[in-house]
């Protein structure tokens, strides 16, 4: 699985693309994007909105078994915030995807490329157990998943 979580530095959100002098031009543009890869889950005002993947977008489905819970269905949501010439996903956007298969990437492709703002290799990290009790943590992915991300990513 892959999260995506630009730098703090970034805690305002990833600027829109293209960039448009009218926000409500941008903010169909990402309804659009969202409409394309997530089912809507909650929409809280106009700014924020709580969505989860369809399943149907996703070339193979890899959540670890905690998250498949019933009482974990918060942890498959994503938070989206609309800030005008921004989008924030304060959270992380967690990609249910395993970085093994090849298939993964040509998806990450797609989606980066239909994405109204722009996707780094570099903030991507996998979702992988460490530890005796096979605890899941996020860490920065190797050079190989690396050198495959930075193939896609537009």
């Amino acid at each position: 699985m892959f999260v995506y979580r630009p730098s703090k530095g970034m805690c305002w959100g990833n600027a829109l693309r293209p960039k448009d002098t009218d926000w409500r031009v941008a903010k169909q543009r990402l309804l659009d994007f969202l409409a394309m890869f997530f089912e809507m889950v909650e929409r809280n005002e106009d700014s924020k909105f709580i969505v989860r993947w369809k399943d149907s977008v996703l070339p193979n489905v890899a959540w670890p078994a905690e998250f498949l819970a019933p009482e974990q269905h918060k942890q498959r949501e994503i938070l989206f915030l609309f800030l005008g010439e921004r989008v924030g996903f304060p959270l992380g956007l967690t990609i249910p995807i395993s970085p093994q298969e090849s298939s993964s990437y040509e998806f990450l492709g797609r989606f980066s490329a239909s994405a109204p703002f722009k996707m780094s290799p570099k903030h991507f990290s996998v979702v992988v157990r460490t530890g005796k009790k096979g605890t899941l943590v996020d860490r920065r992915a190797d050079a190989d998943i690396a050198a495959r991300l930075q193939a896609v990513l537009v």
